[in-house]
């Protein structure tokens, strides 16, 4: 099927915001869904996606309006499942955090060229965002900031040519092997880094057993 079949296909001037992550108040779920209904009726053509798992209490209090919203057409609230496509997909990611001190989900929107927003004093992001120019961080709460915040980012053409820089600064700043490795060394400041290099020619038949004991040790290997 296409890209997003679970929402209807947007016009060639639509755009798609995302928000990731478990659907609490925590990370501001409710916002997310206020933002949808402030812009929808004056700009149909933005389409609201959030990715996550939605908390048994907010699903009794607001079912209904997400019911309401999904059949518009333009919200839609799915499952957790890998993101990737929907952030290669998305033009802008909504942060509506109340508290997340670094999420990964604005790196990952990042490293697909996707800028974000963010409230002030969340947690670190915001500081990011200004730091790379990555997205823009508004007054906390502040949800008509924060509309005409994601508003002023939604242009196809600045969009289109903001990619590759975000992405740029993602691989050079955020590789996960290399954050991998530094919580390692927090939690382990004894462990000796290890490189491991597999040769072969014409042993192709014995790659996988080879490549398998190496990711079986119980050393970590890098």
């Amino acid at each position: 099927g296409g890209k997003f079949r679970v929402l209807p296909e947007p016009a060639d001037d639509g755009f798609i915001v995302l928000g990731v992550g478990f659907a609490d108040l925590r990370k501001g779920f409710d916002r997310f869904l206020q933002l949808w209904r402030m812009i929808a009726k004056s700009r149909p053509e933005v389409r609201f996606l959030w990715i996550g798992d939605l908390h048994a209490s907010l699903a009794d209090y607001l079912g209904g309006e997400i019911a309401a919203a999904e059949a518009t057409g333009s919200f839609r609230l799915l499952p957790f499942r890998d993101p990737a496509s929907a952030y290669a997909a998305a033009d802008v990611f909504a942060l509506t955090s109340r508290e997340d001190p670094l999420p990964t989900t604005v790196i990952e929107a990042m490293a697909a060229g996707v800028p974000s927003l963010a409230f002030e004093g969340s947690g670190g992001i915001p500081e990011l965002l200004r730091e790379t120019k990555a997205g823009t961080a508004v007054p906390a709460g502040d949800l008509e900031a924060f509309a005409a915040g994601l508003l002023a980012l939604l242009d196809h053409d600045r969009l289109a040519a903001g990619r590759e820089r975000l992405a740029c600064i993602a691989r050079e700043r955020f590789d996960f092997g290399d954050y991998a490795a530094a919580l390692l060394r927090i939690a382990r400041p004894d462990l000796a880094r290890i490189d491991v290099a597999v040769t072969s020619y014409n042993q192709a038949a014995h790659l996988p057993a080879r490549l398998s004991s190496i990711f079986g040790q119980t050393y970590p290997v890098t």
